[in-house]
């Protein structure tokens, strides 16, 4: 199930622990990864599809094909070469992701950069949400920062900020924008708003 890694590193520990796996050091994996649970504290790269239950990056990673499980939760720092399928995502540390995320919750403590298309039924975001892309959304609340290039479609959107959020377009039934901006900058600057119902300050709509 597991491969050998392409260096080899004397120092490796690597443990499997009851019901998935530890990495730590650092491994390259060149096989598919199927583990109920995988947990890295270490350096790891993998190469080929990971699918577990959980996955816990506590220090960095890499993952160069599809990934999918139950939880991912990236403290640490983590690079996706494509898509992610999950549950629930939380990113408390740094992660980038070049495909195309879709999950039932998604959480953004840390950084999270984005160069496709986020689709999650419900947003949090008190970090730094990046897409070059699209987001959509049933519910999306924002205590940081959310930029977008293109799209941002929804049900219902809140703005509770201090930092500034901008996207080209938005499309929700409700908007909320409300908080002190920083430097008397606006919380939310945007090309194009298509609302049902708003409830707005500090905000530029063109």
């Amino acid at each position: 199930m597991v491969s050998k890694s392409f260096n080899v590193f004397d120092e490796i520990d690597f443990s499997h622990s009851f019901d998935g796996m530890v990495v730590d050091g650092e491994r390259i994996f060149d096989e598919d990864i199927t583990a109920g649970q995988l947990q890295i504290n270490g350096n790891a790269h993998f190469m080929e599809i990971v699918d577990t239950d959980a996955i816990d990056v506590v220090g960095t990673a890499e993952f160069r094909t599809f990934v999918t499980c139950d939880d991912l939760n990236v403290s640490g720092s983590a690079v996706f070469k494509d898509d992610i399928v999950a549950e629930s995502i939380v990113i408390g540390g740094g992660a980038s992701v070049n495909g195309k995320i879709n999950s039932d919750v998604l959480i953004i403590d840390g950084k999270l950069r984005v160069n496709s298309k986020v689709n999650a039924l419900s947003i949090g975001i008190s970090g730094y949400l990046n897409c070059i892309y699209r987001v959509y959304f049933d519910k999306c609340h924002v205590k940081g920062s959310l930029m977008v290039s293109d799209l941002v479609k929804g049900m219902d959107i809140k703005f509770k900020s201090s930092v500034q959020s901008g996207m080209k377009r938005l499309v929700v039934d409700k908007l909320t924008v409300e908080g002190k901006p920083e430097e008397m900058q606006y919380i939310l600057v945007c090309d194009v708003a298509d609302c049902q119902s708003v409830n707005i300050e500090y905000t530029r709509i063109d």
